[in-house]
């Protein structure tokens, strides 16, 4: 609860203390309402198919293939979702004293993360023109920095790189310049709101020119380059940044429209309730960039995110990693003595307080009919939440023993395995005929009109 918002009232110890029980009341009903509607077998059997069914309309109609990364939301992350909702007290959450009956109401927004899921495109054809204008201001883009491209990688092959090894043969002026030509190219292919990566690279940047201007004060440009100079500023690093940027625009504008076509245009979906109801672009300081939807199911709203590979391997483990947000750091629970019960019990108690239940959906490589999802054990699913570190952390290493510790074993403390799903549209068309999802549609019809009084 904001202090503006306590400051504005005027009650006595009693009435707060009765605030803080309906608050305490509000975050365990809230909890329970959300754990009870999306943590059972069905419900979640009903987002398999939504997911599977996605994938295999997408590829039926434009033969790539896509990954579909998911999750349901862990009870520490539901809380937290609980209790700042109660603390903004905005249009939408609103904490209200009830002076006639002596009571607090309050009323908060619906949670519209409690499953969610990234599309990510993972084919990407080569596309050359566009009837789209969209798109095709995108692919001559691409063009532009394709020619750079050139340049850059023939430099590599035959000055730096030589059968996977390192050869020193640029001279150090040719090689801090063409890294300051990368840097400043990979600036532009940024989002404005990106603040902190754009002063990322404007800082390798600066860099950069101060060492060009050392080179020529000592006049030592004509020198061949050492390992040194590679530890400074990488030069295959940063053309690899390059290189993944100069596809980020255009295969997330590809695969929006796509994934648009296929949610307005598939029967199958529309069948499973399916309907995009908010399309808008995610574009933070951090550089995290992603095309965001909510989407209507039967069960309610949910998220979902679209991207391009980079993208979201740069959302999990480079410089837009989550774990560089203080808000979502999450500290590994100490280990336990694998021969006390108790300590086995809160551990595991402790993981899965913190770990959503994850998933990841791919076509079967034999068979583009077929979609294979893979369930995460609750060993995996509490390493996914604790070691979504970036790459370049001082506690990477550390991670690492902690988790060389717990491998062992996990299969003590977890007491579970990995399993796979399949799904084909066959499977899919068969479920939408079952009884299963029959009950689940009149059960969720019904507990809409009740959330509608909610």
């Amino acid at each position: 609860m904001s202090n503006d918002f306590k400051n504005s009232l005027s009650l006595n110890a009693e009435q707060w203390k009765n605030a803080k029980n309906a608050i305490s009341e509000k975050i365990f009903d809230n909890y329970e309402y959300y754990d009870s509607k999306y943590n059972n077998s069905q419900i979640q059997n009903y987002f398999h198919n939504v997911v599977a069914a996605i994938m295999l309309e997408h590829h039926k109609k434009y033969g790539t293939n896509i990954h579909i990364p998911y999750r349901f939301k862990s009870p520490k992350s539901l809380i937290e979702k609980t209790i700042d909702y109660i603390g903004r007290n905005d249009n939408l959450n609103t904490i209200k004293y009830n002076t006639k009956n002596d009571v607090w109401d309050i009323h908060l927004k619906e949670i519209k993360d409690m499953f969610a899921m990234k599309i990510i495109s993972y084919t990407r054809k080569p596309i050359f023109n566009s009837s789209d204008s969209e798109l095709n201001l995108l692919i001559e883009e691409k063009k532009q920095n394709y020619e750079l491209l050139a340049i850059m990688q023939e430099f590599e092959n035959t000055k730096l790189i030589k059968e996977e090894k390192y050869i020193y043969q640029a001279s150090k002026k040719e090689y801090y310049q063409n890294c300051r030509e990368l840097l400043k190219r990979i600036k532009t292919l940024i989002p404005q709101k990106a603040i902190k990566l754009i002063g990322h690279y404007e800082h390798l940047i600066d860099i950069n020119n101060k060492i060009i201007s050392l080179i020529e004060a000592t006049g030592s440009g004509d020198e061949m380059i050492t390992e040194h100079d590679l530890e400074i500023l990488n030069f295959s690093n940063i053309l690899e940044d390059f290189t993944e940027r100069i596809h980020d625009k255009l295969d997330l504008a590809i695969l929006t429209k796509q994934i648009l076509y296929v949610f307005n245009n598939s029967e199958l979906l529309n069948k499973l309730g399916l309907k995009i109801n908010v399309i808008k672009e995610k574009r933070t300081i951090n550089g995290y960039v992603a095309n965001f939807l909510e989407v209507e199911t039967l069960v309610g709203k949910i998220e979902c995110q679209l991207q391009s590979k980079h993208e979201y391997e740069d959302g999990n483990y480079g410089f837009a990693a989550h774990t560089k947000l203080d808000s979502k750091y999450i500290n590994p629970y100490k280990l336990p003595n694998i021969n006390s019960e108790e300590e086995v019990k809160q551990f595991r108690d402790y993981a899965e307080f913190v770990s959503p239940k994850s998933f990841l959906a791919q076509s079967d490589p034999l068979d583009n009919n077929r979609v294979v999802i893979h369930a995460s054990s609750k060993y995996q699913n509490y390493k996914n939440v604790i070691n979504q570190i970036a790459k370049d952390s001082e506690f990477q290493e550390y991670m690492l023993k902690y988790f060389s510790k717990l491998y062992p074993n996990r299969n003590k403390i977890f007491e579970e395995k990995e399993l796979d799903i399949a799904l084909m549209r066959f499977d899919i068309e068969q479920y939408l005929e079952g009884e299963e999802f029959l009950k689940i549609k009149d059960k969720c019809q019904k507990e809409e009109i009740h959330d509608n009084e909610r």
